[in-house]
């Protein structure tokens, strides 16, 4: 079975995404932005951009923005982190090696990518509460093929 997950108590749908159309939905952009407010405003929100069409926000998109666009070829293969009552921390690492974080390193930490080569996030699930309050990764051997 080429489609893993790895998850920390997802409970409802955050971004969710074909797992068959790479032109449409593979992350090309993904920002996170950093809230720098208050307490609960240092957890990091979500979105994604797939072609010309961006996801809907997760947390409140407050705060400093952070942003990676992902070259031909490249593709995200591990998202990890730090989690409390919400996540705090969230890094994406790509297949190139770069990375994008946000949020402030606090509470306890968490690792998730797929379980077999060649494979890259696809969707992720979770829930929020105003800020993210779990999080699960979604991964996938994409089909360059059946992409279009």
């Amino acid at each position: 079975d080429l489609f893993s997950r790895a998850t920390y108590t997802p409970e409802r749908l955050i971004l969710q995404t074909d797992l068959y159309s790479r032109a449409t939905y593979t992350p090309e952009r993904l920002i996170l932005q950093t809230d720098l407010y208050s307490r609960v405003n240092y957890t990091p929100d979500i979105q994604f951009r797939y072609g010309a069409v961006w996801s809907d926000v997760a947390g409140n998109m407050y705060g400093t923005l952070q942003e990676i666009e992902l070259w031909d070829g490249e593709s995200i293969v591990e998202v990890s982190g730090m989690y409390g009552y919400n996540v705090e921390y969230l890094i994406f690492t790509t297949n190139q090696g770069r990375f994008l974080h946000a949020g402030q390193p606090a509470g306890s930490s968490f690792n998730m990518y797929p379980s077999f080569d060649g494979a890259e996030l696809v969707f992720l699930s979770g829930r929020q509460n105003g800020a993210i309050t779990s999080l699960g990764a979604h991964w996938a051997v994409v089909d360059e093929k059946k992409c279009f």
